[in-house]
């Protein structure tokens, strides 16, 4: 990013008012030819961001389990959109939840701990240059029903007294 910032206020200093279009062009090619210009990473259906990804929470000791999770929930995900990150939009990850629900009869509640994986994987991309923006920073969580426990009866506590081994 500093080689970028550099590139433009060097073009931007020697800008002249009135320039015309083949000037301007002439000026920029002659500044961009002293640097290397890479494309940002785009293409390809995001496995390689994916791979990055899971290394990144290996380095920050996330456990063997939730990293097992985020390979399959992502996985998933970027094997059914097969699209460029970049190219992925919010309706995209909204549908692609709905459809996933429809078909697996999971929760809501599992639902918004995927939509979770999906945002925190789509925000790190963004950082690392993946994408220009998440899609799934919108994505509102999925109200979710509370459901009211019942309280245990004066046996069932009873018996969970007796179970104890001592007063504490």
């Amino acid at each position: 990013m500093e080689a970028y910032d550099k590139m433009r206020r060097e073009i931007a200093q020697n800008l002249g008012e009135g320039m015309d279009i083949q000037s301007i062009l002439s000026l920029m090619d002659s500044v961009i030819g002293k640097y290397e210009v890479n494309d940002r990473k785009t293409e390809g259906n995001g496995t390689e961001a994916l791979q990055d990804y899971l290394s990144c929470c290996e380095y920050e000791k996330l456990s063997a389990g939730t990293i097992e999770n985020y390979r399959l929930v992502l996985g998933r995900m970027l094997l059914t959109l097969d699209m460029p990150i970049a190219s992925i939009r919010t309706v995209d990850l909204r549908n692609y939840l709905r459809e996933y629900q429809s078909e697996r009869g999971i929760s809501d509640n599992t639902v918004n701990k995927y939509r979770e994986y999906i945002r925190a994987f789509l925000g790190w991309c963004q950082n690392e240059g993946y994408c220009e923006r998440n899609p799934a920073a919108s994505l509102n969580k999925v109200h979710c029903e509370k459901k009211q426990r019942e309280a245990l009866t004066q046996t069932e506590l009873e018996y969970i007294r007796q179970a104890c081994d001592d007063q504490r």
